[in-house]
């Protein structure tokens, strides 16, 4: 019951603050039949604020870790209408998860990856990216989000909690896929582009950028 109080509190306060934050959407390139949306972990929460508005009412499918935070992350991501792809090499799902999302793909669904999983380290991306990439051929699109009031939780990602009424920011480029681009090279342009676009949506509302561990 009591983790049943604190889920309901924690959508409720979320709620709160999707309907009470004004955004900011600065975007590169053509967003036309973008399908793999790609964000580092410690901007999950925040995604699940304001990623419609780059996909507009679409559904999403979320790859998470079937841990113990994974499994509270994927029914708080229920309540906003994404769909959870259970994925994590600790646990032996990896790779089925990520056949599932290469299939979904393929399908013409959208799906949000987060590269540098459920335990890090922050910011090194895995190479499950560039495989659902190289394998699904999808149009995709590389972000970050930010929030002028925050609060950096004190775990592996610093992972962003947003205050109710603010200003919120998401700083977004689209990709044609490359065939010519092997798994790592495809992983490298992606981990450095998270990077970059991090930055900028943390300089955005003067906050020091979190850095990579």
């Amino acid at each position: 019951m009591k983790n049943l109080f604190i889920y309901y509190l924690v959508v409720f306060y979320l709620r709160v603050v999707k309907l009470t934050t004004l955004w900011d959407v600065i975007n590169k390139g053509d967003k036309d039949n973008a399908n793999l949306f790609i964000v580092w972990h410690n901007r999950t929460l925040i995604c699940l604020l304001g990623i419609d508005k780059v996909v507009g009412n679409d559904k999403l499918n979320s790859i998470v870790s079937p841990s113990k935070d994974g499994e509270f992350l994927s029914d708080l991501m229920a309540s906003f209408g994404h769909k959870v792809i259970l994925s994590s090499q600790e646990s032996g799902t990896g790779m089925k998860g990520l056949k599932t999302a290469i299939s979904l793909l393929h399908q013409g669904k959208k799906v949000v990856i987060t590269p540098d999983g459920s335990r890090g380290p922050r910011y090194h991306l895995k190479k499950g990216t560039g495989f659902i990439l190289k394998k699904s051929a999808s149009r995709y699109y590389i972000f970050s989000l930010n929030f002028k009031r925050r609060i950096l939780m004190n775990s592996w990602d610093r992972l962003i909690i947003p205050t109710p009424f603010n200003r919120g920011v998401i700083m977004g480029e689209y990709f044609d896929f490359d065939d010519s681009k092997s798994v790592d090279e495809l992983n490298i342009i992606i981990e450095k582009k998270l990077i970059e676009l991090s930055v900028k949506a943390d300089k955005y509302f003067n906050h020091k950028p979190i850095e990579r561990a």
